[in-house]
Order: structure tokens, then sequence, then C-alpha cells
């Protein structure tokens, strides 16, 4: 695998709105940059804007040119970084020009617009984009450095890039050809970084074209995909003249059903990375006139701006080993749902996952090898962001002892118990036990059982003849927040240890009446201005009322 290779360049660079075209004045943006330009552009982009982006050479090709991505890191490290990873790349068919300075325009205007522009610094700020211009600059250079007339949309070898990928189909070389230099680095890229979101920018058509290009089989996300795009072709039509991004009507198409290829990256990227990458053909013509550039910049600049955010919407987090709190790469599947790869996978670099749904509730199941797995349901909302980590527990059980006293006493668990069974747990304490119960109901032998097994996030109230113990196993829950409903709740304690109540009821502040201990010694009252609760303990149930239901939600202190 190769190395992403970060230039660093010393000495005074021109500014950027000059290195763009000298000769058509500063701050023009309606020419199309010699490949020299297009190079000191880039660096500039990197010199003057330090702190919020990098230029990255992730291939030097045997011409000599270089594919060159900016991206915008902000100065975090690269293993502290949770953000979505995103990806906007231009003409990989090098006579496919407008995307090419669009995307020029789309650097410089995240950058100069950070600090003032609140959306600019918004996805500066919470998402990792890197943003290529050029893919195949050999083909868009074909007639010399100098100029873009000549440009063709093949690479040096006379090869479409878009028909060189491995193919969910066809297998590694649909086209009959070796990969190409161009195609070998994408991969790479794709494999060191794994991105989550992109869009891979063409010309000649005016429309939004979404998986899959090989076969006619619809996407498992295809309602997520038709809204997304919708959403680009839409606000771009908005602010254009008629007639532009219309193409089959809308302006959207499956890629299959407009015509079928095989190797495309689109594909590629969906298939093998998990990444949400669609083709978007900006203009009819393919390299049309430097100055009509504006003009599309101005019809699409807001969907790029729209779609970028797309990454940061849809669910979010991190999943991590329950013991060590080490980062874990596991796969988050949704069953009866995800079909043809379009699961993802959480970074194992750092744990991060990132899934792009249309609006709906959810069952999703977290795995990894040497770990139990585990499956979540929750409600997700394509318009907003949904965080939801998950720990992992290695295939070891944990044992939690819990004490209790001669009488009553409140009591939960942290813990998914291995054996949940109300009787397999309090079953052989015939002597000792008197009756087990929550809220509800009651396990009280050999009258009574309708409490059949007991619930992570739940407290219960036991009574015994005498002290004594019981062993609880299982792993550590995924589900750190207790729903509270209405009026008087018996809760458990979701850590492992001990949890702040100032720190656990302060998000509830304005829903919370009173949280007490199950005996009513220890009370934490705001609207009363008491607090003789400052820790809930785990292996302890409290009673905890609210005004109107809201989530509790446990963070380790």
């Amino acid at each position: 695998m190769r190395f992403v290779q970060v230039l660093i360049f010393f000495g005074v660079l021109c500014p950027l709105s000059f290195v763009l075209h000298a000769q058509n004045g500063r701050g023009e943006w309606s020419v199309y940059p010699t490949y020299e330009e297009y190079v000191q552009q880039m660096e500039g982009f990197a010199s003057d804007y330090p702190d919020l982006c990098t230029l990255v050479c992730f291939d030097t090709l045997n011409s000599g040119r270089q594919l060159l991505a900016i991206t915008f890191n902000k100065g975090i490290a690269t293993a502290s970084d949770v953000r979505p990873k995103v990806l906007f790349t231009s003409t990989m068919h090098g006579d496919e020009t407008v995307g090419y300075v669009l995307m020029l325009h789309l650097i410089d205007s995240l950058l100069s617009g950070y600090g003032t522009d609140p959306f600019a610094t918004f996805l500066v700020d919470s998402l990792n984009v890197w943003i290529n211009p050029n893919a195949n600059p050999d083909g868009t250079y074909r007639a010399g450095n100098h100029t873009v007339s000549g440009a063709r949309r093949y690479n040096l070898n006379g090869v479409d890039l878009n028909r060189n990928y491995p193919d969910p189909q066809d297998g590694p070389h649909p086209d009959g050809r070796v990969w190409q230099e161009e195609t070998i680095a994408f991969m790479d890229l794709a494999e060191e970084v794994g991105f989550d979101l992109g869009v891979n920018i063409h010309g000649g058509a005016e429309v939004c074209n979404y998986p899959w290009d090989t076969w006619s089989k619809m996407p498992a996300d295809l309602l997520w995909w038709q809204k997304v795009c919708n959403m680009y072709a839409d606000t771009a039509q908005y602010y254009s003249p008629s007639g532009y991004l219309d193409d089959f009507g809308t302006g959207v198409v499956n890629g299959y059903s407009w015509y079928s290829i095989n190797g495309s990256r689109q594909d590629y990227m969906n298939w093998f990375h998990q990444c949400r990458e669609f083709t978007l053909e900006l203009s009819r013509r393919k390299n049309p006139p430097p100055q009509t550039l504006e003009d599309y910049w101005s019809y699409n600049h807001r969907s790029f701006f729209n779609y970028m955010k797309q990454a940061w919407y849809g669910l979010h987090g991190v999943v991590t080993d329950s013991l060590t709190g080490e980062p874990l790469r596991a796969k988050v599947f949704i069953p009866g749902y995800d079909v043809d790869s379009s699961w993802v996978y959480s970074d194992a670099l750092n744990g991060d996952y990132h899934r792009y749904l249309i609006t709906g509730t959810y069952t999703l199941t977290f795995t990894a090898p040497g770990y139990l797995p585990k499956t979540v349901s929750l409600a997700v909302n394509d318009t907003l962001k949904t965080l939801l980590n998950v720990q992992l527990m290695p295939e070891e059980p944990l044992t939690q002892l819990l004490s209790f006293p001669a009488g009553w006493s409140g009591f939960s668990t942290y813990l998914d118990l291995l054996n949940d069974s109300t009787q397999a747990l309090f079953g052989g304490l015939a002597d000792t036990l008197i009756i087990v119960k929550d809220m509800y109901d009651v396990y009280w032998p050999p009258q009574i059982n309708n409490l059949p097994v007991l619930s992570p996030g739940k407290g219960y109230v036991v009574k015994m003849n005498h002290e004594t113990s019981v062993a609880f196993s299982g792993y550590s829950s995924s589900f750190s927040s207790v729903p509270l409903n209405e009026g008087w709740n018996l809760v458990a304690v979701m850590v492992a240890d001990s949890i702040s109540s100032d720190l656990l009821f302060t998000p509830v502040y304005e829903q919370l009446v009173m949280a007490k201990s199950f005996d009513g010694g220890q009370v934490f009252w705001p609207e009363a201005g008491i607090n003789t609760m400052p820790y809930l303990y785990a292996g302890r149930a409290y009673f905890v009322k609210v005004k109107e239901a809201c989530l509790l939600n446990f963070v380790s202190p």
C-alpha cells in the first residue's frame, strides 16, 4: 500500500487570486488554469491557510504530473479525528473540465469563508473534507501544460478510467486492462482514508446519477439516494435558468436505467469501500467556454455545500472495547435491510462509523471478531445528527456481585445478562428470597411470576429473610440511555461504579422533579436546593420523578 505524501512548501508564493490566471485579473474564475498555475494554486491554499488545510500528493504519474488534493484537517491529528470523511473529485475524464475549476473555487470558498461565513465554517469544523480538482491531468493537458484545448477523455495510455475499477459484478478487470496509475492511486487513497461520502464530477450531461451502474438491482438506500440527489438537483435548478440540470425530467437518474457500465468509480466506492458516492454530470458541453464557468458556480455552489452537509446527518458514533475503551473495527449491519455491501464499518484507528439513512426506525447489529454482537433499535432522522456510541464486549463475560441486606432494598445491573431469567437468578434462594418486583410486576415464588426477566435500565425491589449475595454474569450493556416516563420511575445505574448526580441530572434539569435513594435517605431535589445524594452507585436502584417523558443519559465520570 502506498503512503500518502504530504507536501511541505517553503518560500514566497503568489496570492491565490493571482495564480489562477495572472493576465485575466485578480479573483478571476472564468479561466482554465495552466497545469503549472493549478499546482501553484493548490500550493497556495496550503501555504495561506496552514491551520485549516494540507496539500496532499497521492501520486506522481509517469508523466510527472501529480494527483493532488486539499484536505481540511483544521490541525486535528488523524489519530483523534472522528469526523465524517468526504471526497469531492472531478475530471477523471480529462476533457470534462467544468468541475475542475469549480472544485478550485470550492476550496477557495471554504477557506476564505472560514470565520465569516457560518456555513463554510461549520463544514470545515465538522467534516474531514478532501477535494481533488483533477483526477486525470494527463487527459486534461494532453496538448501541453499550457492549455486545456485538446483535452481528451482518456489517460496517457488511452484508458477510460471510469471503466477501469474493480466491479461488483464483473470482477477486478472488467475492461480487460490492467489497473492504471490513476486507478491504483485512488484505490489506495480510499483504503487509507476510508471515505464515508463522496461525489465524482463529470460533464456531457446534466444529471445526478446514483448507484448502481453495473446491474439493475436497486441499492438498499434507494430512498435516501433519491432524496439526496433530488435535493441537489432542485437547489441547482432554483438558482439557474430553466432547463439546467433537468435531464430525465428531474435531473436525477439511476445509473443502470440510464445506461449500464462496468468498472465505474461510483460502484467501486460504494461496493468495496462502503462510501456513498454518486456521479454528478454538471454540463452538457464537456469543455465549455471559460466565460461560462462562473455561471456554473452560481448554479451549483449551494448544492455543493448542502450535499457536503449530508455527511453530518444520519447515524454516527464510536465503537469501542467495553473493557479497555480501545476503538474497534466493527461491522454495522441492519438485518432485513442491508444488501449488496450497503453496511458500513467503524474505523479501526478511531472506532468512528457514519451511516446515512432515510428517516425511520432501524435495528442495527454491531459485530467484530472476538466480541459479542450488540443489537440496538433506534429512530433516525435524515435531517438531524443521531449519536450512538457502542461498546462491544469480549467473549469473556463479566460478573457483578450484588449484596442484599435482610429486608427491603433496591437493586439494578449495568450488564446485559447471560441469563436474564428471574427464576434462574433467584430460584436457588428459596429459603432467603421473599419477593422481587419492579414498578408493575412481581416475582413471588411459588405463587406469582409475571416478572419473567430482568431488563437493562430498570431498577428492582427485593425483600430477603437475611443477608445474601447474588452473582450476575453478562456483558456491559450498549444501552446508555434510560427512558423515563412522566411521574415516578425506578431506574438502574448503567455504569460499572458510580456517577455524579449533577452530571447525570443536569441535562434533564427542566424535566426533573426529584430523585432519591430507595430508602429515601438521600435526595436530589433541585427546586428546593437540596442535594444529599452526590453520587449514584452501581448495583442500586433509584426513584426518579419527572414532569414529562425524557431520556436519562449515563456517562462514565
